[in-house]
């Protein structure tokens, strides 16, 4: 992969991370989201979104063999924190 479409690519995550966390900041803000539960879950699994795009780009775990495992294991993390979360 070049460089060019490696800075592409984490631009990308960065414009998609940045507009995520700012929706959910304007529909606190004017009354959309009232549950704070709902947001925490909300901004726990976008922080779990960037913790895979961190260690997958810059710590080079793309396309290698650790990479699912990887993926499992912050799927469950995710899902358990987001239910501890919820409840």
């Amino acid at each position: 992969m070049t460089t060019t479409t490696n800075v592409q690519r984490i631009v990308y995550y960065a414009l998609v991370l940045v507009s995520l966390f700012l929706f959910i900041g304007f529909e606190t803000g004017f009354g959309g989201m009232q549950s704070k539960r709902g947001i925490s879950a909300a901004i726990a699994i976008i922080a779990f979104i960037k913790a895979r795009y961190v260690v997958l780009d810059f710590m080079e775990l793309r396309g290698t063999k650790i990479m699912r495992l990887f993926d499992a294991w912050l799927l469950l993390a995710c899902t358990v924190c987001v239910l501890l979360i919820l409840r």
